[in-house]
């Protein structure tokens, strides 16, 4: 036995639970919590043909790997992680997670490995709810390109980009915000419909918000948003007293998520 050089996609799902302490006094969000699992297991075992994927699901997080040499690989993990963005938006709920490639034992009920330590650090290290994925993985997807792009390994490439916005010279993040009607084949109309419901989601959950750390995540979201759709009318405006009222709160998050990132760092 030994680990194998498989390509990663690990994702928290945020407020998921939360939503599963609700669902103790509300049955009907039970359906809605596990409605919300099977849909992105159903997706990545629909969308992959073969039989070398694994997935795995625990807590409030999945995890898909399969073999770094499979054919389009990195153009299937990152189209799919798009749905799986898309998947949870619809269902009410936000994610973060991490695109990487590593030395990795992933098979049936068993899961571990370096890579699978390294990307738990990565994710624990993000603050903004986005799937983030190194520059580095784009050589990987001129390596082993889909069979379609095998003599046109620039090509693949390409369609990948059209699924990434830079973040840094070196990382991408996945761009829900400009890539739904290309995933699906939905028309201008639906496509508007599908980032409507995306607004309101933020929307509401900017004027309800409960705490400033969830709240910058929602703005993250926004500024997305509004940045690459035709979307205005935002009804949120800032509650200054709200804020003012949960400063204290506030800074204890922050100085427990500090606590925690130093924890990240050092493993």
């Amino acid at each position: 036995m030994n680990y194998s050089n498989r390509l990663i996609l690990f994702v928290d799902i945020l407020g998921f639970t939360n939503e599963i302490y609700s669902s103790i006094n509300d049955k009907s969000k039970i359906n809605i919590l596990k409605t919300t699992l099977e849909n992105l297991e159903i997706l990545f075992r629909k969308n992959y043909s073969g039989d070398l994927m694994e997935f795995s699901q625990f807590s409030d997080s999945i995890v898909i790997s399969f073999p770094i040499d499979y054919p389009g690989g990195i153009y299937y993990i990152v189209t799919n992680a798009s749905f799986a963005m898309h998947s949870l938006f619809s269902n009410g709920f936000i994610c973060k997670g991490v695109i990487s490639v590593g030395q990795l034992y992933h098979e049936g009920n068993f899961l571990f490995g370096p890579e699978f330590l390294n990307v738990m650090k990565l994710e624990a290290l993000e603050n903004m709810p986005r799937i983030t994925i190194s520059k580095k993985l784009l050589k990987i997807a001129e390596e082993f390109p889909g069979e379609g792009n095998k003599d046109y390994p620039k090509a693949e490439i390409e369609y990948i980009l059209n699924h990434l916005e830079k973040v840094s010279p070196t990382v991408y993040e996945i761009g829900w915000y400009k890539d739904y009607s290309s995933l699906v084949g939905e028309s201008n109309e639906d496509t508007q419909q599908h980032y409507l419901l995306i607004k309101e989601l933020i929307e509401k959950n900017l004027i309800k918000f409960k705490s400033i750390r969830i709240q910058k995540k929602y703005l993250y979201l926004r500024k997305n948003l509004l940045s690459s759709r035709e979307i205005s009318d935002f009804k949120y405006k800032l509650n200054y007293m709200r804020y003012l009222q949960l400063l204290p709160k506030h800074l204890i998050e922050s100085t427990s998520n500090f606590l925690v990132k130093m924890y990240w760092k050092k493993k």
